[in-house]
């Protein structure tokens, strides 16, 4: 696991690997302009109350919630776009690490939306839902992380092992090395969590479950 890491951070050099940051960072930026644009007509077209100060109040107040969710959801959404571009990025990969790999599974347009919409909406959906948690002081980050790092260790394997194993193949090897993934997906959630560096996390982690799955079909 250690070397599958350390490979997926060199892998982050790579200008044909960084492009695909850029295409994404660019797309979730226009994506929340449009956004910041929608809401800002609202706020400016919805008068809430009479009194002047007091509307602004409620302006301001409602320009700085937009800011704070931005903040939230800006890693989710890169994801949900990098979702788009797992096959390109492991093709860059599979060629300079395993040039002797045969061609993978192609994967339709439909496919790659549903698995991205699908990823986005359970990410967020459980990050609101896991805000109840809060109740627990000092234990919710351990619950945080734990509930993240199964999800994400399980989805992106699976978006990567799909491409050249079948579903019941891809099952069983996720059964072999489960405590592996939730430990490599818990390393994942805490890069998502950290700024700046949650903005190229989604490409490390797919990486990283590359260089993972090769490792781990050595001993099949």
């Amino acid at each position: 696991m250690i070397n599958a890491f350390l490979k997926a951070i060199k892998q982050l050099k790579d200008q044909n690997i960084r492009k695909f940051f850029w295409i994404s960072f660019i797309s979730a930026c226009f994506v929340f302009l449009i956004l910041w644009i929608l809401i800002g007509t609202l706020l400016e077209a919805t008068r809430v109350v009479s009194i002047d100060w007091l509307e602004w109040l409620f302006d301001f107040l409602g320009g700085l919630t937009t800011i704070y969710f931005t903040w939230i959801l800006f890693p989710p959404v890169i994801s949900w776009i990098i979702c788009y571009f797992i096959s390109d990025i492991a093709d860059v990969i599979e060629m300079q690490h395993y040039p002797n790999l045969q061609k993978s599974h192609a994967q339709s347009i439909l496919s790659a939306h549903i698995i991205a919409i699908r990823n986005l909406g359970v990410l967020i959906l459980l990050n609101i839902i896991l805000l109840i948690f809060l109740i627990f002081g000092p234990l919710y980050p351990f619950i945080f992380y734990s509930v993240n790092g199964y999800i994400l260790g399980r989805e992106y394997f699976e978006l990567i092992a799909q491409r050249r194993l079948d579903k019941n193949a891809t099952k069983e090897l996720y059964k072999l090395h489960r405590s592996e993934l939730f430990i490599a997906g818990i390393v994942s959630s805490i890069l998502l969590t950290l700024p700046l560096i949650n903005l190229i996390a989604p490409i490390f982690i797919v990486a990283f479950m590359i260089h993972l799955l090769e490792e781990w079909q050595k001993y099949l």
